[in-house]
Parts: structure tokens; C-alpha cells; sequence
């Protein structure tokens, strides 16, 4: 039982994940400058769980709102996210 319900929602988060990289390709699609466009997507384009903006669609849609609605705001808490993550390296002097 456990296995399937693992299953079920990798299968939920990964659907959502797909769907939020979709958003970003629709909300900040590549422009000119475009080696500027390219860095500043960079990380967000590297991938990953996007399991923060996967949690804000399905609280969402637990309260009712539909996907279309909410990509906005899924796509600003991965931007977020990214985000702190630079802001950490700057802070750590990390190579980037």
C-alpha cells in the first residue's frame, strides 16, 4: 500500500514539476539581450524537484483554484528559491 502511495505521488509531484517548467518557458521566455536572459535563467533552467511550487499547486487545488491560475505564483516561489540559493553562494564566496 505504501509503495503505490509513493508512487501515486511521485507521479503528482513530478506531473506538476512539468508543468511549472512549462510556466517558466511561457513567463520568462528568452529575449534580448539574450545572453542576459541566459544567465538570468541559468539555475532556474538547471531543473530540479520544484517541489516548493508542486506544494503550492496542490494547496491550491485542495482550496479549490485550477492550475492556470496559480502557475503565476508557483513560478514566483521557484524563482524565490532560486534565488536564496545564489544569494548563499555570494554570501559563501562559493565558486560559481
Amino acid at each position: 500500500m505504501k509503495k503505490k502511495m509513493d508512487k501515486e505521488l511521485d507521479g503528482e509531484l513530478q506531473r506538476r514539476a512539468l508543468m511549472v517548467t512549462q510556466a517558466i518557458e511561457e513567463l520568462l521566455p528568452l529575449a534580448h539581450p539574450r545572453p542576459l536572459y541566459q544567465a538570468s535563467r541559468h539555475l532556474v533552467d538547471a531543473g530540479g524537484k520544484r517541489l516548493r511550487p508542486a506544494m503550492l499547486l496542490l494547496a491550491g487545488e485542495a482550496a479549490g483554484g485550477e492550475d492556470a491560475m496559480l502557475a503565476p505564483a508557483a513560478v514566483s516561489i521557484e524563482l524565490i528559491h532560486n534565488f536564496t540559493l545564489i544569494h548563499d553562494d555570494i554570501m559563501d564566496n562559493a565558486d560559481v
